[in-house]
């Protein structure tokens, strides 16, 4: 066989890559489209064409007691080295010249690479082009002032005293306490609808711990993705956004926010105190950074045991080694930043705390916060 490529002739072969890497043009366009017409992204792909693409999926991987997404990329990095040193033996063998391999290796790459990234526009990407979920849900997001958003950190602080449980361990359910708090909440809010998680701890989560990363959706694989080893008051809270992901929510502002939107009003007391704890801990951020004075006031203010808890997610991160943590942190922080702004968020990883708009925007009524988030308008 001519070029080291077998099955069908070099020809068909190549027509093939080609067909394969013109996928990744199309999917570009197709975000294009959807960027261009989110009313078309809404009602077309994230109510449409999606569910009917993942669902099947989640139900098919939930069967597995293990995450299929992470065996995936395991074995895809084993793949990939394998033909990568029987690359190079023939290389070195003379069986194939080195411009013939690598032409087919840039080809195999194409290819493979325009088959992913379709897949992935399909199944996640474009919902980052849908309609904003403060519009879904009736949010009036608006400029806030210091004086709000402090309020609004004080309701906060009171809310995450008043729910907290005695004990923070998490129960072998706590899973489902997730999944049936989005079930409660799809039935007032019907885009929130969508298939049961198959929430997964990966193996590799000491890697991800060590890259600043609680969770990861799989979008290949419908899976949500909880780093094991995290802080128990943080646990909950990171697996409803990436269930959020699942829901088909891909902006991460709003993924922050639909889980606490959701897990605040479970009837699990760790699932509500998790989101009311983490909605704080993003609110007093930002209060601290607009005014700090404020910022030492509400923390000195707060409950003892939920400033232990979140003293207690400080120190988590403050244990991890420093270099390898800081190494590894630079190097997924910058990889997700150009990620979000090459999804359209032009702010990249600062879009995460715009749950805080998103926050004020639901306990805010009349100047004053609201008395939680059961009365947002859900249309």
């Amino acid at each position: 066989m001519s070029g080291g490529e077998s099955g069908g002739g070099p020809a068909i072969l190549q027509r093939r890559w080609l067909l394969l890497a013109s996928l990744g043009p199309l999917g570009f366009g197709l975000g294009w489209v959807a960027t261009a017409v989110p009313t078309w992204t809404e009602t077309v792909y994230a109510r449409g064409i999606r569910p009917a693409v993942v669902e099947p999926i989640a139900s098919l991987v939930a069967l597995s007691p293990h995450s299929v997404g992470e065996v995936l990329l395991l074995a895809s990095i084993a793949g990939a080295t394998f033909l990568l040193s029987r690359g190079v033996a023939r290389i070195a063998r003379r069986r194939v010249g080195l411009r013939t391999a690598l032409g087919v290796g840039a080809r195999r790459s194409l290819a493979l690479g325009g088959l992913l990234y379709f897949v992935f526009q399909l199944t996640f990407g474009i919902g980052h082009a849908r309609l904003p979920f403060a519009q879904l849900a009736g949010l009036d997001v608006r400029p806030a002032g210091v004086a709000t958003l402090r309020q609004v950190c004080d309701d906060l602080a009171g809310r995450a005293a008043r729910c907290r449980p005695a004990s923070l361990a998490l129960d072998a359910g706590w899973e489902d306490s997730i999944a049936s708090a989005y079930d409660d909440a799809s039935r007032e809010l019907a885009v929130l609808a969508g298939p049961r998680p198959a929430i997964r701890r990966p193996w590799i989560s000491r890697l991800l711990v060590l890259s600043s990363i609680t969770g990861i959706y799989s979008p290949f694989t419908a899976e949500p993705h909880v780093a094991a080893g995290l802080p128990e008051s943080m646990v909950p809270f990171v697996a409803a956004h990436e269930v959020a992901h699942l829901r088909g929510f891909a902006r991460e502002d709003e993924a922050n926010f639909i889980a606490w939107w959701v897990g605040s009003q479970s009837p699990d007391p760790r699932l509500v105190y998790s989101c009311e704890l983490q909605a704080f801990r993003y609110a007093w951020a930002r209060l601290r950074e607009v005014d700090p004075i404020a910022g030492e006031e509400v923390w000195r203010q707060l409950d003892a045991d939920v400033r232990a808890d979140a003293e207690g997610i400080w120190r988590f991160w403050q244990r991890q080694p420093e270099v390898a943590h800081r190494t590894l942190s630079a190097v997924s922080n910058a990889v997700n930043h150009a990620y979000l702004k090459s999804a359209g968020h032009a702010d990249g990883v600062r879009s995460y705390g715009r749950m805080v708009d998103l926050l004020i925007a639901a306990l805010r009524e009349d100047g004053g916060p609201r008395a939680g988030p059961t009365r947002i308008n859900r249309r």
